[in-house]
């Protein structure tokens, strides 16, 4: 009795279904999910006394008594509330014969994380995996990527390409509850309120793995920008380079964000 999962909907609507188990052919034309939730929960470590699934014979409430809800997102505790799917097509037949395009996704936490929107379409055959449209939003950051995957790229000498392409910005909300599901709530605080601006480009197969570009930084504070290459990636003996170049603006809040209690100080 460590695990507890609740779901509630909300409103469900599905449109064109094909479930054909003897192919193993799964698909809606339209598929929704309105004003849900879901709940997950771990005991860890706490412990009430009951012992095999008493507390669920003995109770109708989700969880075992006494048990509190960390204030901080945990994996051990995850309340979604507020879900909105809506999904415009789907089809499953296999991993390399699949599509699915997702118009919007959106949920909240009781931790503070907020999904504001997702869109994506992702759609596999027997050469390429793709995803494209892929736009993620939240009230703090933005973030699109572009997959192009080509099924050969994966195997040992075959000279197919497979990129990549991240963009957006992170901002501070969301890294405060990375850090703080990480342990690092004093970090978190400490944050800055600038937002994180990211590019990166990367391309590669097997034999090589290339870095095209990639852009990080804070805008006046410090730009990171670097190209890189791994050759054979997979294997233990590799050989890579990388270049990159660091510019630096105003660094003082390193002052209180990195050396709060310390006499280190890295000036404006």
């Amino acid at each position: 009795d460590s695990l507890r999962i609740i779901a509630g909907i909300g409103n469900v609507s599905l449109d064109g279904g094909l479930f054909d188990t003897g192919a193993s052919s799964y698909g809606v034309n339209g598929f929704s999910i309105l004003n849900s939730r879901l709940t997950y929960a771990a005991r860890d470590s706490f412990n009430d006394g009951r012992s095999g699934n008493t507390a669920w014979l003995y109770s109708n409430r989700p969880l075992w008594d006494g048990f509190i809800a960390p204030a901080h997102p945990s994996p051990n505790y995850v309340a979604i509330n507020g879900l909105s799917l809506q999904s415009d097509s789907l089809h499953f037949c296999s991993i390399r014969d699949f599509h699915a395009k997702v118009s919007h996704l959106a949920f909240g936490t009781a931790d503070g994380w907020q999904l504001d929107n997702l869109k994506v379409s992702v759609s596999s055959d027997k050469e390429n995996l793709n995803v494209e449209g892929f736009n993620l939003t939240t009230p703090h950051s933005a973030l699109t990527l572009g997959i192009s995957l080509p099924w050969r790229s994966l195997e040992e000498k075959q000279t197919d390409i497979a990129g990549l392409t991240l963009a957006g910005q992170i901002g501070k909300g969301d890294v405060r509850n990375l850090l703080n599901l990480s342990g690092m709530a004093d970090l978190a605080e400490r944050w800055p309120q600038t937002p994180i601006e990211l590019y990166t480009r990367l391309s590669g197969n097997l034999q090589s793995v290339n870095i095209d570009t990639l852009t990080l930084g804070w805008p006046r504070m410090l730009e990171l920008t670097a190209r890189a290459t791994i050759d054979h990636p997979t294997n233990l003996d590799r050989e890579g380079n990388a270049r990159f170049s660091l510019k630096t603006g105003n660094l003082s809040f390193f002052n209180n964000w990195m050396f709060p209690d310390s006499s280190l100080t890295i000036p404006n």
